[in-house]
């Protein structure tokens, strides 16, 4: 089975449903949806040729760029979706990695890409598109792995961007155990808030699609307008919601939640950073009808955690939910001093995955790129993820910090996310984010963080209510109050562009 199969079989289950729905009034069918994939498929075998190996897709969010995505897929290539809102330079040396033959753009990202792609390339125009088909004519193209599905890229805020080959039994684990656990019905409609080339949005598209749900596309403007979003929720009568807590707390902080009707939605799940109690806690209480989950897993895993937030959170927490238990056919272990050993209550170390979701290698890989992958006493493969985890009870596990945001001063290891769940508790800063810079091998801790209207900001009484929560030696040098933090385009903080602030 692949990827394409999903729309296939739900194109017989679900005929007349609505597939698609944009919200600028377009809706398609499931009928409608895959006759147009079809369509999209013969032209590019008749273009192309019927051995196609990957295809970009650099288009807005609208039904027409889900069609594309979608025949692709029928024409049985594997496709590498590229942020439309990109920069020219990182959306250009993605292309270069991975040498699709063809690029199915906007008219704007074909002008831009002939002229700065070290290839030679043509304009061929999609009949019952408005896109346009980029063709890339490369001297040399980099191997691809058997039974790809399509590449993602991660951020590189650490480097270069890395692509993440996964395969469709890789995908396809991860939507058959989210299609169990998460029941969607036929005609329920789904948000698609996560853009393409980010992995939440896997579970929007054929999670949604593999159970007759209608995906209501929400692009990157309406994504950045709270109170738009909002009105989509009560248009629509939205059922499942799958966003980052970014995207969430800016919903409850400006979208008026209040003036809407959301008693439809049932499920709210959110991945991609921690959560803070105080805002969750509000979200919940304005949606009380829906059950959140925290899910969590990195591109190259897909999700492989996940836990169920309990319906009544003691008035006294003040520390994130766990990120939980592992996922079915997903197995976790703690790699330290160099060994991997399993889960025990009160250990830490750095999480490592194995399972079927889990990708296999990097695109471009080589010998002498260090191995992301180790192996235990039985010969099983584990991915190391770089996130530092603890074991708590019943297995479930607690998110500590990324590895590679762990910095010693003077002697002591602190990790950067403790610092922001302890600001995040305190009950007027809505959002935190701590960032450490390096001056002669010393480490400088700044905080930034975004604080309610009625807040008077003073680092004396900041400070003295870290202390409550953190040993002295944690406390940040620096802390900045700005109006707003940067965030990626996948809705995360952007930690690199405030190093670059500092």
């Amino acid at each position: 089975m692949s990827l394409g199969d999903i729309l296939k079989r739900s194109a017989e289950d679900f005929s007349a449903y609505p597939a698609i729905i944009d919200p600028r009034g377009e809706t398609l069918t499931y009928h409608e949806l895959f006759k147009l994939a079809q369509t999209t498929a013969s032209w590019l075998s008749q273009e192309m040729g019927k051995n196609l190996p990957l295809v970009g897709l650099c288009a807005p969010k609208n039904w027409q760029s889900v069609v594309a995505l979608m025949g692709i897929q029928q024409a049985g290539a594997s496709y590498v979706p590229i942020d439309p809102h990109g920069a020219i330079q990182r959306n250009a040396w993605i292309i270069q990695n991975c040498c699709p033959l063809a690029v199915l753009v906007s008219r704007e990202w074909a002008e831009i890409f002939e002229k700065v792609l070290p290839c030679k390339t043509a304009v061929l125009s999609i009949p019952h598109l408005d896109l346009v088909c980029l063709t890339c004519d490369w001297d040399q193209r980099v191997p691809l792995i058997e039974n790809l599905a399509f590449i993602l890229y991660t951020s590189g805020s650490t480097g270069r961007p890395k692509g993440v080959q996964l395969t469709h039994q890789n995908a396809l684990a991860f939507v058959h155990w989210a299609s169990e656990t998460f029941p969607i019905e036929a005609g329920k409609v789904v948000t698609s808030i996560a853009p393409f080339h980010f992995d939440l949005s896997v579970f929007d598209v054929y999670v949604g699609l593999s159970k007759g749900g209608s995906i209501l596309l929400i692009d990157h403007a309406a994504s950045q307008n709270p109170r738009l979003l909002a009105t989509y929720f009560e248009t629509h009568k939205v059922h499942t919601c799958y966003a980052t807590p970014s995207l969430l707390k800016l919903l409850l902080r400006f979208g008026r939640l209040d003036k809407f009707d959301h008693s439809q939605l049932k499920q709210v799940l959110f991945a991609g950073e921690v959560f803070a109690i105080e805002p969750l806690k509000e979200l919940m209480h304005k949606w009380p009808r829906a059950t959140f989950y925290n899910l969590y897993g990195p591109t190259e895993t897909n999700v492989v955690t996940y836990f169920p937030i309990p319906e009544e959170i003691p008035e006294d927490r003040v520390t994130p939910f766990p990120i939980g238990r592992m996922c079915a056919g997903a197995t976790g272990k703690l790699w330290r001093n160099e060994k991997l050993s399993p889960f025990r209550e009160g250990n830490e170390g750095e999480l490592a995955i194995s399972g079927p979701s889990v990708f296999k290698e990097y695109l471009g890989s080589s010998v002498n790129q260090k191995s992301p992958f180790v192996l235990d006493e039985s010969g099983n493969t584990y991915y190391l993820t770089g996130d530092w985890v603890e074991v708590g009870q019943r297995n479930n596990l607690l998110f500590k910090d990324r590895k590679d945001r762990m910095v010693k001063r003077n002697g002591y290891r602190i990790e950067l996310a403790e610092i922001e769940r302890g600001l995040l508790s305190h009950p007027h800063i809505t959002e935190a984010a701590v960032i450490a810079t390096k001056e002669a091998s010393k480490a400088t801790i700044t905080a930034f963080v975004n604080a309610s209207e009625a807040f008077q900001f003073d680092v004396l009484e900041i400070n003295q209510f870290l202390l409550q929560h953190l040993p002295a030696y944690f406390l940040p040098d620096h802390i900045q109050v700005i109006a707003e933090l940067p965030h990626t385009s996948t809705q995360k903080i952007d930690y690199q562009a405030l190093i670059e602030m500092c």
